[in-house]
């Protein structure tokens, strides 16, 4: 027929005819795996089948709707570990599971994972992953190991009614993801799995959760570090460790979670109901946390708080520095399996506006009674029961006077000036002093012997515009300046020493932190003489001298799985002497992130073991060393670098299955320090140019 039709008539002379109408539309496209080989028998691998439909799939433009991948129902997959990564060409992704994936049935089949992770999407605007299919990790064999289904940097990610079950670690992990809705889940693992979380999540924002069951081993849904306005309602949790805040600030990090709202959710045998975890030692905060209308079954810590979780008896009585305030429970009734029902373990900066209310916790054993327990907790609780008369009143907190580690006090310290007069005086100091002008800190009682010690010689955290100069320091027993979640300032002429064999002795560590201006350091010491960690920028790095010590590192990155990033970093006009590294990135085996746009120029190794050095293989852990590192390097350039090098190996480019990309060296001259000896270059995966460089880099790739 040639022309158009301008209408179209539809008579429907039978009665029962029925017409379920969509509308008149062209047909979207859709990519089923079966055409590009897969065989659906759970025996074949069908991974590479997957691979090119999802190739296809997501390099659709969507000008004929939105491109969607099709698994079948009524087979079974075997799938290798995969990556379907983007950013695709439609501005919608479909991926229907009907059918059956199951993961390899052994661990030596893991081999490969990217980000420690069976099944990976990421950078995929708008993708929505639904059916009525299954997930099976297969995780019996070793639990603990690797996750199952993980989701990267997904804006307005759609994941529903799928059926999860047998990871061998977290069941689905949602991480650097923004918008997006989880729904009509089912997630089951034996009660004895090992970390076996349902749903974790982390540096996530706007993520709305409802309709899930979830059946475990460790947390039914962990909101981590970095997350914001998440919303959970109508979850099923148990057997399972409940639904968790945390935990945070291991290791000494800097986590922060806010705007959490928990509403009519089920808990049945679980460990835990509402819980928030923190590690002592870490920093940053938790508020703004709702949990209402919670239905308890037999749980045996239904409302609990602890910030004494670690598994290091020695750490019991360090305090935790992560801030836990204004968080609600209100409207729960059920029963208790245990006799302390409610626990409110805070450390000695206190949690604040703690509020209990409309609650009735009873013992699931009849004729047993349940009691409350507190420490260091703020807040009010009413119509409550059990009673919780250790709740301290007021909101609780710091108020800047006095004597507090260096770490997230409320008030706020305008200036600060140590005078001291006596030159062999030693300050090690525990506290932050306020003061207005100038005070003599031995008039107030300081005695300047030098007994007192610490982990950590000198730390500062969110200070604005902070400026360090002039000092000298010392053999501390870890870093000896830490830097974190600060923003603008200056660190100049400081000497920084401690015996070459000294471990984790870093000169300056910084985290979290961005505008920052380093020159003029001399700096010797066991470990890196500056390290440059996650979530930092704009730090400019001049005049300093290395050496002994680990070089100028950027990382490590990713360690245990988290999302790191580092962005521009200059580093010029420095001299490494003696150094185990000279210019170093080192990224962990599974992590994500990046690190992009870093820079270092006019370098002068003298003896260094490794005068450049990119290591994405960083971990002590052998059985990690064919992952692959999930945290992106690219555009960084290495330039001016003249010198020698004390290995035979002087360039090091040992890049993950990623790859590294657009890495430049030029006007690069490095030989061995032992006379007559050469030097070579090695690549892995790596790409980018190489001009006027000794030794030569044949194989950096273009």
């Amino acid at each position: 027929m040639q022309g158009f039709v301008a209408a179209i008539y539809l008579v429907l002379f039978i009665a029962s005819s029925n017409l379920l109408s969509h509308g008149i539309v062209v047909a979207s496209p859709t990519y089923n795996v079966i055409n590009y080989g897969a065989t659906g028998s759970g025996v074949d691998d069908d991974t590479q089948a997957f691979v090119k439909a999802w190739g296809n799939t997501c390099g659709d433009s969507g000008a004929q709707g939105a491109p969607t991948l099709v698994v079948p129902g009524g087979k079974t997959f075997k799938l290798s570990p995969v990556s379907f990564k983007g950013p695709c060409k439609s501005s919608k992704i479909f991926v229907q599971i009907d059918g059956s994936l199951i993961a390899p049935s052994s661990p030596s089949g893991w081999k490969g994972c990217f980000a420690g992770s069976w099944l990976v999407f990421q950078d995929v605007a708008n993708l929505n992953v639904h059916g009525s299919g299954q997930v099976d990790g297969q995780g019996s064999p070793w639990w603990a190991g690797a996750g199952a289904l993980s989701f990267f940097h997904c804006i307005n990610l759609v994941l529903s009614g799928l059926h999860h079950i047998n990871s061998p670690r977290n069941h689905i992990s949602i991480s650097g993801c923004d918008g997006g809705t989880i729904s009509n889940l089912r997630i089951t693992a034996p009660s004895t799995s090992h970390n076996t979380d349902g749903l974790d999540i982390s540096h996530t924002n706007h993520l709305n959760i409802h309709d899930l069951n979830i059946q475990t081993g460790d947390d039914c849904i962990a909101i981590n570090g970095g997350s914001s306005y998440i919303t959970i309602t109508k979850v099923s949790c148990g057997p399972g460790h409940g639904i968790s805040i945390g935990s945070l600030g291991k290791h000494g990090s800097r986590e922060i979670v806010e705007e959490v709202q928990v509403r009519h959710c089920t808990f049945t045998g679980s460990m835990n109901g509402a819980r928030i975890k923190t590690w002592q030692g870490g920093l940053g905060y938790a508020k703004n946390i709702v949990f209402d209308h919670i239905t308890l079954n037999a749980v045996e810590n239904p409302i609990i708080i602890d910030q004494f979780y670690s598994a290091v008896v020695a750490q019991e009585n360090a305090a935790s520095s992560v801030a836990v305030s204004n968080v609600n429970f209100t409207n729960f009734r059920g029963t208790s399996a245990s006799d302390q029902a409610i626990t409110l373990s805070c450390s000695s900066g206190g949690c604040s506006n703690l509020i209990l209310d409309n609650i009735k916790i009873e013992s699931s054993a009849p004729g047993k009674t349940v009691t409350a327990s507190c420490k260091n907790a703020h807040g009010s609780a009413t119509s409550t029961t059990p009673p919780v008369p250790c709740l301290l009143r007021g909101s609780g907190g710091y108020d800047g006077q006095g004597s507090l580690q260096w770490s997230e006090a409320k008030g706020f310290v305008a200036a600060v000036y140590l005078v001291l007069f006596a030159a062999s005086s030693t300050l090690l100091c525990h506290g932050i002093v306020a003061a207005p002008s100038s005070y003599n800190v031995i008039n107030y009682g300081a005695i300047g012997n030098g007994v007192n010690d610490d982990t950590q010689a000198l730390a500062f955290f969110h200070c604005i515009n902070l400026v360090q100069s002039g000092l000298q320091h010392v053999d501390s027993p870890w870093n000896h300046i830490s830097i974190s979640g600060c923003d603008g300032g200056t660190i100049s002429n400081l000497r920084i020493t401690a015996p070459g064999t000294s471990p984790n002795t870093d000169g300056l560590d910084i985290s979290h932190t961005n505008h920052l201006n380093i020159h003029d350091l001399n700096i010797q010491t066991g470990d890196d003489c500056i390290a440059i960690n996650g979530n930092s920028s704009y730090i400019t790095i001049t005049g300093v001298s290395c050496g002994p010590g680990h070089g100028i590192s950027v990382g490590s990155l990713g360690a245990h799985g988290s999302r790191d990033t580092v962005e521009e970093v200059q580093v010029r006009n420095c001299t490494f002497i003696g150094s185990t590294n000279g210019a170093r990135i080192e990224t962990w085996q599974i992590g994500s992130g990046y690190a992009e746009s870093i820079v270092f120029d006019q370098i002068m190794p003298n003896e260094v073991k490794n005068p450049i050095d990119i290591d994405q293989f960083y971990t002590n852990v052998l059985e990690q060393e064919d992952a692959a590192s999930g945290v992106v390097v690219s555009n960084v350039t290495y330039s001016g670098f003249q010198g020698t090098s004390a290995s035979a190996q002087a360039i090091t480019l040992s890049c993950s299955s990623v790859g590294c990309s657009n890495i430049i060296l030029d006007n690069i001259k490095l030989t061995s320090s032992t006379p007559g000896r050469t030097v070579t270059a090695l690549c892995k995966n790596a790409h980018g140019s190489a001009t006027l460089t000794t030794p030569p880099v044949p194989r950096l790739l273009r």
